[in-house]
């Protein structure tokens, strides 16, 4: 001291200062827990240092914010908070305004800020939903898992969709899977028939920003459960002429339910005095058109391997039916007209019978009395069937009463072929 005393030691503890010259690191981001997208209108992102910030420095001019309010700064040491209440629904975005400075204690300033993940999207809006068969879903089907769709307009919220969201007919539901906006809702059948599911009365499902939607749009929510295969008859077809004197011939694969046509083809058929069937229709008939190789019957069947299934899916590998017999004939028949047997000749009994008879059945119809002249006789009358008829005339004098045919004789077989002598 000015005495001239000597001091050989120091007191005190604060004896360092830090140099710090750096500006520090910064990175501007979505806050860590921010959802998004969010309904909650209060959004924030956060601001960090690589060191403690001077809070006086970091103001709401140092950002920039897209659809949102003035920012609200709140924190101490190296982060803050930065909170925007959203203006609307969309997205809310913040950006270091064209003044951002921001300071460490030391003072050293910061102008630029790292950091991309700067938007969350704010959505207060429920998802608009549509509950429906699925697009590969086939329909009838017999696959007793059956897949329906519940999609939206949005991403959904995987967690708040469960089986006990939907309601099922005919069916349990026995998995929810997907993701995104898509969801596959799968059924199984507990029955044949109608499949069909609906919203449950608990329905709610929600987005990712956690806006719930309690009810669902779609029509097409069935779905047919059919394994059991067809009952089918393969026959003569309704109205096709037996015998016939056409060549195209005509059969009837009829089926209990609809049948599906890739699964009917020549192949399934196995057809005797005849060329390769043809094959048309819709539904539950199909006609199958064979042209004959010859007079005669001509006949089809099951091939063996005949194989037919309908929509389903559900495959027949028989058929029942069995006129499954058309005859073709192409010649006219061979025609004998003369005094019936048992005619007395002569006779005194003035009704005298003559007999047209025939080598096949003839046709009724085409036998009348113009096709025959009588001599001495009134106009015939006709009688008979199969290949027999018999001709009744009245003599009208004493003498030879006689019949021949007519100018107009014709005269057909069942087919349609006609003899004119």
């Amino acid at each position: 001291d000015v005495a001239g005393n000597a001091a050989t030691t120091a007191g005190g503890a604060d004896r360092a200062v830090t140099y710090d010259a750096t500006a520090p690191t910064l990175t501007l981001a979505q806050a860590a827990g921010q959802a998004d997208p969010a309904n909650n209108s209060s959004i924030q992102f956060t601001l960090t240092g690589s060191e403690t910030l001077d809070g006086a420095t970091i103001t709401a001019s140092d950002f920039t914010v897209t659809n949102g309010g003035t920012p609200t700064i709140t924190g101490t040491g190296s982060t803050r908070t930065i909170t925007v209440v959203a203006s609307g629904q969309g997205a809310v975005t913040i950006a270091p305004s064209g003044t951002f400075s921001v300071s460490d204690v030391a003072g050293n300033a910061q102008g630029t800020v790292g950091g991309t993940d700067r938007t969350v999207v704010y959505d207060l809006t429920a998802p608009t939903l549509t509950l429906q068969q699925a697009l590969a879903q086939a329909d009838p089907t017999n696959g007793s898992s059956i897949a329906f769709t519940l999609s939206a307009n949005e991403a959904l919220d995987g967690t708040t969709i469960t089986s006990s969201d939907f309601t099922a007919t005919n069916g349990t539901v026995s998995s929810v899977t997907g993701s995104g906006a898509s969801f596959t809702v799968t059924v199984t059948a507990t029955g044949q028939g109608a499949v069909s599911v609906a919203p449950s009365g608990t329905f709610s499902v929600n987005d990712v920003a956690g806006n719930a939607a309690t009810t669902a749009g779609g029509t097409d929510r069935t779905v047919t459960f059919d394994s059991v295969a067809p009952t089918l008859t393969l026959a003569q077809a309704a109205g096709q002429a037996d015998q016939t004197n056409g060549s195209t011939i005509q059969f009837t694969l009829t089926g209990s339910e609809t049948l599906d046509s890739a699964t009917i083809a020549a192949s399934d058929f196995t057809v005797t005095n005849g060329g390769t069937p043809a094959i048309t229709g819709s539904g539950s008939t199909w006609t199958i058109t064979v042209t004959a190789s010859g007079e005669g019957n001509v006949t089809i069947a099951p091939s063996a391997g005949f194989s037919v299934g309908d929509t389903a899916g559900n495959l027949t590998t028989t058929a029942g039916g069995t006129d499954r017999t058309v005859t073709y004939d192409i010649t006219a028949p061979t025609l004998t007209l003369a005094q019936a047997a048992g005619q007395a000749d002569p006779t005194n009994g003035s009704s005298i019978q003559f007999t047209l008879s025939s080598n096949e059945a003839l046709d009724g119809t085409t036998i009348a009395a113009s096709d025959f002249t009588v001599t001495n006789g009134s106009a015939v009358t006709v009688t008979g069937s199969g290949t027999t008829g018999t001709l009744t005339t009245t003599a009208t004098a004493h003498g030879a009463v006689t019949i021949v045919p007519s100018g107009a004789f014709s005269i057909a077989a069942i087919a349609g072929n006609a003899a004119t002598t």
